[in-house]
């Protein structure tokens, strides 16, 4: 499953819109814990390609999708217990899920 959402995000333009972005935080939050230990390199290619979008979509966010994003920083947080190696990245990309400007 990770590997089709990976697929399926690379044939968007680099710059999702916010729904585009909150529709793949909605599915990788879905994915097993189990898929996504043993899929690292396609979970992080995936992080990666979201937080690229959201440094441009960050200006977006408003009242009604902060809570989403709030909730996906939340899960990307649970991640730091399992990839140790990659806690500080993980922390900062959650930190620039949630972030706004308003």
């Amino acid at each position: 499953m990770l590997n089709d959402i990976l697929i399926e995000i690379k044939k968007y333009p680099t710059i999702l819109n916010i729904e585009d972005e909150i529709f793949f935080m909605t599915r990788i939050e879905k994915i097993s814990l189990d898929e996504i230990i043993n899929n690292e390199k396609i979970i992080f290619e995936i992080l990666s390609i979201l937080e690229s979008s959201h440094e441009q979509t960050i200006f977006q966010v408003d009242d009604e999708n902060i809570i989403k994003y709030r909730k996906f920083s939340t899960w990307i947080r649970q991640l730091k217990k399992i990839f140790l190696n990659k806690d500080n990245y993980i922390e900062v990309l959650a930190e620039n899920m949630e972030a706004t400007f308003r």
